[in-house]
């Protein structure tokens, strides 16, 4: 197996610390008394490997591709029954190596004393252009989830790639940290998103109506779950009231180049309504988020894996192959590209991560709810302890109405200038 040059070595362990090599340079591995186990420096780390990498509040979150993890960062040392905290010590944030790898996927042994951590190497197996409407998009997919970052406008780092099938109508070259692909003018300077073992760029806005369905899980004599004296037909109603009305607020202080949004709400009041016209509600929505509340305080996405009972999707790509102009033009209004559930479920967690909500996304079983989606569908599960408040809810409403509006490309004001940081 050939190794990712950017490795992480561990070596010289002991009850207090060690070497720590990330590529070429060597710091200091830390071994708590208590855990004993191997710890490096967050960043380092995912600077060394190409991680995405953000600090959010009492939480470190790194990601690789369209996968994504979360420490929570320990205020003292942590324990050998807690190899899920982060651990600050003299201003850096220690994260436990092991655990990462297993997280992401990294490929990790020991070889004699010296422990290992790299990237597992990546194929580039084909790239897809498409057009949906005015939307032009290219679509690199691999083996495995990977890392990529533009080094500029027409050109794309493809980080961990080593080894490529027959692409077309895209150069590639190898390099020292993987692939670099130059971008055809048709999608150059686009929008970067990752899917599944994919990674896709993007170009063009849609000047077609948006949809977003909102669904308040229960309702009328069906009151749900029942936790404190709190109803989940209650909740679910104001949270969903909520990202409507949050939705409203944020797009009206969006620019001006904002495409027309349509908001529903399945149910608006404490009514009956029944699964079959929720599913319905659905299907020519973009977006479509079912709200339930469960015990606890962590949150689950739910989505239906692609061909997995999505009846209206299901059939609308096997239409859209063989539907002549202008009637494919009014079927794409309707049925959008595949995995786009996988990228709201992230983009949601992402949201909830910057506000220190633990969020999993999932793949369920076969909901009717969801069953005739024709874009984006999500059934979300929420801890009761998340909704207890209006101002959680208020909290919560807002958050994932920033993830849908990201979702769907609605940006806010750019700041002045951008960050550094772009290249690898």
């Amino acid at each position: 197996m050939r190794w990712f040059a950017l490795m992480v070595l561990l070596a010289g362990a002991s009850a207090q610390g060690g070497n720590l090599a990330v590529g070429s340079k060597v710091t200091t591995a830390l071994y708590p008394a208590s855990a004993r186990v191997a710890y490096g420096q967050a960043r380092e780390i995912a600077r060394s490997l190409g991680l995405g990498y953000q600090e959010l509040g009492d939480l470190v979150v790194l990601s690789l591709g369209s996968k994504a993890t979360q420490f929570r960062i320990a205020a003292t040392e942590p324990s050998s029954d807690q190899m899920g905290l982060a651990w600050k010590r003299e201003g850096q944030l220690w994260i436990p190596i092991k655990t990462i790898a297993a997280r992401l996927d990294l490929d990790y042994r020991v070889v004699g004393a010296v422990h290992v951590v790299g990237l597992k190497p990546a194929r580039l197996i084909s790239v897809q252009q498409s057009r949906n409407g005015s939307i032009e998009r290219l679509t690199f997919v691999f083996d495995r989830d990977v890392q990529a970052k533009f080094l500029d406008q027409e050109r794309l780092a493809l980080i961990g790639v080593f080894s490529f099938g027959g692409v077309d109508g895209v150069a590639v070259s190898q390099m020292g940290y993987g692939l670099e692909a130059s971008l055809p003018p048709s999608v150059a300077g686009g929008r970067l998103y990752y899917l599944p073992r994919q990674v896709v760029i993007e170009r063009g806005t849609n000047p077609r109506p948006i949809r977003i369905v909102i669904d308040a899980g229960h309702g009328g004599t069906d009151t749900g779950m029942v936790v404190g004296g709190l109803q989940e037909k209650d909740l679910t109603l104001s949270l969903a009231s909520r990202v409507s009305e949050s939705l409203k607020r944020k797009i009206a202080e969006r620019q001006v180049a904002v495409p027309k949004v349509d908001i529903e709400l399945t149910r608006g009041g404490d009514a009956d309504v029944g699964l079959s016209t929720r599913a319905l509600a659905a299907t020519f929505a973009k977006v479509f988020i079912s709200l339930h509340a469960s015990p606890g305080s962590t949150v689950v996405l739910y989505r239906q894996p692609d061909g997995a009972g999505l009846t209206f999707f299901d059939k609308g790509q096997k239409l859209l192959a063989n539907t002549p102009e202008p009637q494919r033009s009014v079927l794409e209004l309707f049925v959008a590209e595949r995995g786009f559930s996988a990228r709201l479920s992230q983009q949601i967690m992402t949201a909830l991560a910057s506000k220190a909500i633990v969020s999993t996304a999932k793949e369920g079983a076969s909901y009717k709810v969801l069953s005739q989606a024709g874009g984006a569908a999500i059934l979300a599960e929420i801890g009761f302890e998340r909704l207890r408040t209006p101002e959680l809810r208020a909290l919560l409403a807002d958050t994932v109405a920033d993830a849908i509006l990201e979702h769907l490309g609605i940006k806010a004001k750019e700041p002045a200038s951008r960050p550094p940081g772009s290249t690898p």
